[in-house]
């Protein structure tokens, strides 16, 4: 099973195709960032994948609901290479998707919190919105969410920037809500998806809250694999090594995707009932021509 994340900044092409890397693009060209980025995941040979920073109904990215879009591409993808006797069409499964929303609005410029009635997952009501998304070829037994709240102070936050988009600058951004979104697969395993506050401590209590949750929801799992962007540097996740019950299954450097020099992302797993661990193998992947946070990703025993 080879399993994978990325942060994928909104579909931001690294170089950007427009000097302001945050002006709206067309529904086309928008289409086509999605298309190559399906590409990429599909010839990238990965079963799953967790998504972090996406769009649904956003001006900037051409109004697509980015992860249903992504995985229509990567469907149709599947299908040509059935067609073409390339795979087996009796063995590929249709891809499962869901987008768990955090916001409505745009982070970094204009938002709010969802209220109690609007949908988190998979919201069909056309408002702006912006969160996490998990994308498998592994059938999924149910889906479920984790709200993890938000800090009340914000941060000067590094962005990419100029003509080549690999300046860094730095704006002040309001922290906004985060959640955690969980799959439970036919295959026995849980796998969720997170992406933790960028502010010190705050993030810490949710990734302490996110461990104790997927201990609990998979209590009778065979391995539950926890990956996204955490926004803890120096493996802080698994420390203190000797103690801890989760392992890193990727130590590459992931941030910022042209010179990597600080790791925020990882794919980890927890020791079963059996104290067994996944067996992982990291896998080399080319690039993608998109985001500034490299994509991650392992093959599982």
């Amino acid at each position: 099973m080879r399993i994978a994340t990325w942060n994928l900044l909104h579909g931001q092409p690294i170089p950007p195709t427009s000097e302001n890397p945050f002006s709206s693009l067309s529904e086309s060209e928008s289409n086509q960032h999605l298309s190559e980025i399906a590409q990429f995941i599909s010839s990238s040979g990965f079963e799953i994948i967790g998504l972090q920073e996406i769009d649904d109904s956003q001006e900037r990215s051409g109004l697509h609901s980015q992860i249903a879009k992504i995985a229509q591409h990567m469907n149709q993808l599947d299908s040509g290479r059935a067609q073409s006797g390339q795979i087996n069409s009796g063995e590929r499964n249709s891809y499962h998707f869901a987008y768990a929303r955090t916001v409505i609005g745009t982070p970094g410029f204009k938002w709010r919190k969802l209220r109690k009635d609007e949908e988190v997952i998979n919201p069909n009501d056309g408002q702006a919105s912006y969160g996490i998304g998990l994308i498998s070829q592994i059938p999924v037994k149910q889906w479920q969410t984790l709200s993890l709240g938000r800090s009340w102070v914000g941060l000067p936050l590094a962005v990419p920037g100029g003509k080549n988009g690999k300046t860094i600058r730095f704006l002040y951004v309001r922290d906004e809500p985060r959640i955690a979104l969980a799959a439970q697969l036919e295959n026995g395993y849980t796998v969720a998806v997170t992406h933790l506050s960028f502010v010190p401590l705050v993030n810490l209590w949710q990734l302490f809250r996110v461990k104790r949750w997927l201990k609990e929801i998979g209590k009778n799992s065979d391995h539950i694999i926890l990956m996204g962007d955490l926004n803890l540097p120096f493996n802080i996740p698994i420390r203190p090594r000797a103690l801890s019950e989760w392992r890193s299954l990727h130590n590459q450097k992931s941030y910022p995707s042209w010179k990597p020099s600080v790791k925020f992302d990882y794919i980890l797993s927890l020791k079963n009932r059996k104290k067994e661990q996944v067996g992982a193998t990291e896998v080399e992947l080319p690039p993608s021509g998109f985001s500034d946070h490299l994509p991650l990703a392992a093959d599982v025993n």
